[in-house]
């Protein structure tokens, strides 16, 4: 997973209840794929386009823990 990550999340931002996780074209699914087996009890659940995913959080107060956690995995 932190490879996966690391590789492919371009520009990360939350607002509210919700994380954005930008791509490359073509990978967002593979990275929602990974998200979703990795069941991090703060998300509720993703949705992935082209190149974007969207990450529902349990609370606003979360999405700094769900920021972190992938900015650490994508330094």
């Amino acid at each position: 997973m932190r490879r996966t990550i690391r590789d492919l999340v371009v520009r990360s931002a939350a607002s509210g209840n919700i994380v954005m996780l930008k791509t490359p074209p073509g990978n967002a699914h593979s990275l929602g794929v990974v998200l979703d087996a990795a069941e991090w009890p703060e998300v509720l659940g993703s949705v992935a386009g082209d190149d974007t995913v969207f990450l529902l959080l349990r609370s606003q107060r979360v999405g700094r823990i769900v920021m972190r956690r992938i900015r650490d995995y994508v330094a």
